[in-house]
């Protein structure tokens, strides 16, 4: 099964400062219907103005992905960590018993990334923090997994970041205009759209829009160069 929900219909919310999308319930926006798909919590498209940001603010049992696609983010946090954060950067806190953190745009360009936020395997663990960079050439023309619950052989620095949830996240772009097949290894994907134009197993796609699969084989042409993020998951965390 494939449901595709297009960029004009995700919840949008502008505070001037502030823009994002939210493709689940998130704050003020609640949909009884539109709560999570699998374990997949959050997922939420920010765009922040200079000079502006999250003020410090605490976190627990969650496992947050910040994928930085445009400008920068100045990331502070109660585990003393502070940190500039680029694109193609990808940042994983695991909150486990407890933390505060802040993310302001201290550049002079609008910051644009993407947050997933995924439940931890365990509850109450110690909180931690991983970053790391992944050039574009990496991920061209194919699925590259960024953020894995398992690294597999020596690390290198192609090696994924590492979470304690359970599922695969994946960016991709396609400079190549043919058929790229993904073999999924959960029940649960969705594929948003960051740029250009897709076609997924016949359905066309295009930025901002996302596509939420189950248990069925992915095909993807790109119809102009694109660029993805794909969330392999399961339905639940006892399916893992």
């Amino acid at each position: 099964m494939i449901n595709v929900t297009r960029r004009e219909d995700t919840h949008y919310t502008d505070y001037e400062w502030i823009q994002y999308y939210s493709l689940f319930s998130f704050l003020n926006y609640f949909d009884s219907d539109n709560v999570s798909f699998g374990i997949l919590a959050i997922f939420n498209e920010y765009t922040i103005l200079p000079g502006h940001g999250f003020p410090t603010h605490p976190h627990q049992d969650m496992e947050l992905i910040y994928i930085v696609l445009e400008g920068q983010m100045t990331h502070k946090d109660s585990l003393g960590n502070e940190n500039i954060l680029y694109p193609g950067d990808v940042h994983r806190i695991s909150a486990g018993s407890g933390l505060a953190r802040s993310a302001y745009n201290n550049s002079t360009d609008p910051l644009r990334y993407i947050t997933i936020w995924l439940p931890p395997v365990m509850a109450k663990l110690t909180p931690s923090q991983e970053i790391k960079h992944f050039d574009r050439q990496l991920y061209t023309n194919k699925f590259f997994p960024v953020v894995s619950e398992s690294l597999s052989g020596q690390l290198n620095p192609e090696s994924p970041v590492r979470f304690n949830s359970l599922g695969t996240i994946y960016r991709a772009y396609f400079s190549e205009l043919r058929k790229f097949s993904f073999t999924s290894q959960h029940t649960h994907q969705l594929l948003f759209v960051i740029s250009g134009s897709i076609d997924l197993n016949g359905i066309v796609i295009k930025a901002g829009g996302h596509a939420r699969v189950e248990n069925e084989p992915m095909t993807v042409t790109p119809l102009e160069k694109s660029e993805i993020i794909l969330v392999d998951i399961p339905n639940s965390l006892k399916e893992g």
